[in-house]
């Protein structure tokens, strides 16, 4: 479990550095030559959809191309590890996803921490999960669906990737609503929506944008938004909370990291670079189109950020004995 005290001292220690220390030369001279923008995943999903909205912005704002680099395996961790062990030079941007808090429980061993080698930059936004089921279950809301999930023969629940976001809020479920539906994991959206809406599946928790033109068309039907507000895209469709299951939020995120020992100065010019880009009225129309509830935090609100929801994520999948696949 990551210590909240310890994310506050790193921050406090970064926030003095920035404003005691010379300039590093590198610092001033930065950016001098592209910057790379590793996302853990492969192209098209939505991590890679937005990491090149900001990276098409960000490119014209400081002088120099900013590379998407996809490098996607092991549900986030190759890329991740890939980022975290570059220089420390202001070249490299790392995309992190909800994957991102889990890794330390999926991959007991890896060889990297996700604190101490990866540097908050920004959260760019959550993004909610739906709730829907294969329209031939017998259960219109969430309670209707917790009774049939508790029956002998259970329900099958899909996700995008182990230990995502969907995947975890199927576990969350188990545990809030004292049943064991069975976890059926999948390499993506694309194949789990396949399953769906052929009946081989019951119900996921699926990534808002994935699954909206399926709820629009009729071929799943929604029970329940995993926000604490319901969505614009979805306006009918209640909370958790709202469907009797309080302080259920869960789903995605998307967040910005640079290897640790990046100089602060550049760290506070990233901020403030997207934090202005998600401001412009054409970012915002992008982002709210794929359900995006834009955060742009702080590097120190996102470090704590960081804390506590990697610290409830991985109770959560411990207790379900995730495992990586």
């Amino acid at each position: 479990m990551i210590s909240r005290r310890r994310i506050g001292l790193a921050v406090a220690a970064m926030v003095a550095a920035a404003a005691f220390a010379p300039l590093p030369a590198a610092a001033d001279t930065w950016p001098s030559r592209p910057i790379k923008y590793v996302v853990p995943f492969p192209p098209g999903g939505g991590v890679d959809t937005l990491a090149r909205i900001i990276a098409e912005k960000l490119s014209a704002r400081l002088g120099q191309q900013v590379i998407v680099d996809n490098r996607s395996g092991a549900g986030g961790l190759t890329g991740t590890r890939a980022g975290a062990k570059s220089a420390p030079d202001g070249y490299t941007l790392v995309a992190a996803s909800f994957n991102y808090l889990t890794l330390p429980v999926l991959f007991p061993d890896i060889d990297f921490d996700i604190v101490k080698d990866l540097d908050p930059v920004i959260l760019v936004a959550k993004f909610p999960c739906v709730l829907v089921v294969y329209p031939e279950v017998q259960a219109k809301t969430v309670k209707e669906m917790k009774a049939l999930a508790g029956t002998p023969a259970s329900l099958k629940f899909g996700s995008s990737s182990t230990g995502g976001g969907g995947h975890i809020a199927g576990e969350l479920f188990n545990q809030m609503a004292g049943v064991k539906m069975t976890h059926v994991p999948y390499r993506g959206a694309a194949p789990m929506n396949v399953d769906l809406i052929a009946g081989r599946i019951d119900l996921a928790f699926a990534h808002i944008t994935s699954i909206l033109e399926l709820i629009r068309g009729g071929r799943v039907r929604p029970l329940a938004i995993t926000s604490n507000q319901r969505s614009p895209l979805l306006p009918d469709v209640p909370t958790m909370e709202e469907a009797g299951f309080p302080n259920f939020e869960a789903g995605e995120l998307n967040g910005i990291l640079v290897p640790a020992g990046t100089p602060p100065q550049i760290i506070a010019r990233l901020n403030k670079e997207i934090v202005d880009i998600l401001q412009m009225p054409e970012v915002k129309e992008k982002l709210q189109a794929q359900g995006a509830q834009i955060v742009a935090s702080t590097p120190a609100e996102f470090a704590t950020f960081i804390a506590t929801e990697s610290a409830r994520w991985s109770k959560v999948a411990k207790a379900a004995g995730i495992k990586s696949e």
